[in-house]
């Protein structure tokens, strides 16, 4: 799954390739507070990539593996922000461009209170090589 090549992406070691990131908490169960219960009928949800003591939620939302779902993820992030959590969500097409895979990933990292890799040719190498690897051939994933 996409999520995966994401969490790759952005938490693997530096070594690899990736950016990496503390280790989020994945597909957790988070209860809807009573109070926001009023506004949906979800009791519960999963995000994808869950660092909970930032108050921040990571969501991969792609058209493929997700496709009329789009309700249903506006929905849980909405929710996501009303229970106090920032949320930053990527697409497929942000998996397939390192530059707006960085843009968004330098937020995550700012939340987290991380600084990227300088960008350099060999970093940048290795990222391209890392990326292709994941998504061009993804039966290592």
């Amino acid at each position: 799954p996409m999520e995966t090549v994401l969490y790759l992406m952005l938490c693997a070691p530096r070594k690899w390739g990736s950016l990496a990131l503390p280790r989020p908490l994945c597909n957790v169960l988070l209860d809807v507070p009573e109070h926001l219960w009023d506004k949906t009928t979800l009791r519960h949800i999963r995000p994808d990539f869950l660092w909970p003591e930032l108050c921040l939620i990571v969501e991969y939302n792609g058209e493929d593996s997700h496709e009329g779902r789009g309700p249903y993820d506006q929905e849980k992030q909405e929710l996501a922000q009303d229970m106090g959590y920032k949320v930053i969500t990527f697409r497929k097409q942000d998996l397939y461009d390192l530059g707006r895979f960085n843009a968004k990933a330098r937020s995550v990292a700012h939340y987290l209170g991380r600084r990227l890799p300088a960008a350099s040719p060999d970093f940048t190498a290795l990222q391209q090589t890392l990326q292709q690897m994941l998504l061009k051939h993804q039966r290592w994933v």
